[in-house]
């Protein structure tokens, strides 16, 4: 098995080969950036990633900050690709969920019952303690009255019947920068 990572602008941006000595990069379609404090890191110094996109002259990228982190590497792998390399991905940040039996999530799964319903335009999950969950929808004139119950039982068949779901709209979802944190657990139990 062999970890892929990218975003959906630029597709594959960073990938492992069979012998797992890293990530290597895909430096025919991208410049990889790792920055801090405004700055590039040296080797085996975490950055977080800065993408520009090498193929898109329609809509270029040009120092895409996807909230990504890695370490860039010195070496090379041994598998002679001759590509650089980096040593750890710490992708989007989303918490995963847990269920009332304790068994975790993907942030993916969750968020996929919501991205898929038109009228929603930004939505976070948030699940403080596991037995409930509070989703904020920021909804547009396309969202039907019957999503919320086929919102709450897709979240209690995801997590158990005994979950509470509330729904809350809201006008603005509050964030620092474009990004922000789809889902969060806060699960004491």
């Amino acid at each position: 098995v062999s970890d892929v990572c990218g975003c959906f602008e630029l597709r594959r941006t960073v990938w492992e080969c069979p012998r797992h000595e890293g990530y290597h990069i895909d430096i025919d379609s991208i410049v990889m950036q790792f920055i801090k404090d405004g700055e590039e890191v040296a080797a085996g110094e975490e950055g977080k990633i800065v993408y520009t996109g090498l193929y898109n002259y329609a809509m270029p990228i040009i120092r895409y900050d996807i909230g990504d982190w890695g370490i860039p590497s010195e070496g090379l792998c041994s598998c002679g690709r001759g590509l650089p390399l980096m040593k750890l991905v710490e992708g989007k940040l989303m918490d995963f969920l847990v269920t009332i039996n304790g068994e975790l999530v993907s942030p993916h799964i969750a968020k996929r019952i919501l991205t898929h319903l038109p009228g929603i335009e930004l939505f976070k999950v948030i699940q403080s303690p596991k037995k409930s969950i509070k989703i904020l929808i920021v909804k547009n004139s396309f969202y039907k009255d019957e999503y919320n119950i086929k919102i709450r039982d897709k979240f209690k068949e995801l997590l158990g019947s005994k979950v509470k779901v509330d729904l809350e709209f809201v006008d603005e979802i509050k964030r620092d920068t474009r990004k922000y944190k789809v889902i969060e657990s806060y699960h004491t139990e």
